[in-house]
């Protein structure tokens, strides 16, 4: 079990350039403190090296992000496609602990194949280079929005790909109501250290099916629960919004 205290500020300023187009500053501020490795009760005490960062770090970020957003509802898109390039440097000449760099990219589209039903899919990457990462820098698998059914955090490396397909019923053509919906869902994804460790055979899956609520229909904003499972875990979801 790890313990700490760690504190995260993340903020862009955009500007418009063209439709839908935006470019602007990115800066990511992280300070881990107060950290320690405690067996879990009934375990042996931890006989193994600490990760990179373990005494806990100090770092900011500070980059460029370009943004193409065709979206007008966020948390339930129809048809839009959205497009985002970040690159962020960790260095000490601005106060870091660690000097590397950071490039995210994330890809969505959305369509509507009816007048109630939509596919979505995203792609996503996150790559750290140019020097060591802390562990809790590292980029991670899983979560309430991106490769559901694993808890956050329960993969960690230098680098991610992920992907994810959502058929959605919004909503179910039921007769005596329009406020419920439905979803069904699936994704893969992998974190690695170096390219040449990315093996098809290690790429980890997920799947499930959610229901929906409508809950602010002039907004066509739908109260979210998803069951996900994996081949190590299942975790249940509730939340405002669609997953992506």
């Amino acid at each position: 079990m790890v313990d700490a205290t760690q504190i995260r500020i993340k903020e862009r300023v955009l500007r418009k350039l063209l439709e839908n187009f935006y470019i602007g500053l990115e800066t990511d501020f992280r300070s881990l403190s107060n950290v320690s490795f405690d067996p879990a009760e009934g375990e042996d005490e931890i006989d193994f090296e600490l990760p990179f960062g373990a005494e806990g770090s100090t770092n900011f970020g500070l980059g460029v992000g370009f943004v193409y957003d065709e979206r007008h509802n966020v948390l339930n898109e129809r048809d839009a496609f959205f497009s985002e390039f970040a690159y962020l440097n960790y260095n000490p000449f601005w106060k870091s602990d660690v000097e590397y760099q950071l490039i995210t990219l994330d890809n969505r589209i959305y369509k509507k194949v009816s007048e109630n039903n939509v596919l979505a899919a995203q792609l996503y990457g996150e790559f750290n280079f140019g020097g060591e990462v802390p562990f809790n820098q590292l980029s991670y698998m899983g979560g309430e929005s991106l490769m559901r059914g694993y808890f956050k955090g329960r993969y960690r490396d230098r680098n991610q790909i992920a992907a994810q397909v959502e058929y959605r019923f919004l909503p179910l053509k039921l007769g005596f109501t329009d406020r419920l919906g439905a979803t069904i869902f699936t994704g893969v994804g992998e974190v690695f250290n170096d390219w040449d460790q990315l093996q098809v055979n290690n790429i980890k899956w997920s799947a499930g099916a959610g229901a929906r609520f409508l809950i602010f229909q002039q907004k066509d904003v739908y109260l979210r629960f998803d069951y996900a499972f994996t081949k190590d875990d299942s975790n249940f979801y509730i939340s405002i919004g669609e997953a992506f």
